[in-house]
């Protein structure tokens, strides 16, 4: 075999493991994003604001626990991030 179809035979291999792993690392990427970049661009106000709700009731850190792990059960990534952030923010102040 010449060095030419050597080449293109590699090649062809790197193209057939990247699309054949596109799911796995799109879907990582996609989670990353949703759980950890997005929830970033959530206004301070609308966190604090939150905090605020948060502070009112007996145990602020477990309602938000809570409010997160409801979040992980309908499968909603950016809303479990967003209360992540709450419960961050209610650690900061204690």
């Amino acid at each position: 075999m010449s060095k030419e179809g050597f080449d293109m035979l590699n090649w062809l291999w790197w193209v057939f493991v990247g699309v054949a792993t596109a799911p796995i690392w799109g879907t990582f990427l996609w989670h990353a994003y949703e759980f950890r970049v997005r929830p970033l661009f959530v206004p301070g106000e609308e966190i604090d604001q939150l905090v605020a709700t948060m502070l009112e009731r007996d145990d602020p850190e477990e309602a938000a626990f809570i409010e997160e792990q409801a979040a992980w059960y309908r499968n909603d990534t950016f809303e479990q991030g967003k209360w992540r952030r709450v419960r961050q923010s209610l650690r900061n102040l204690s």
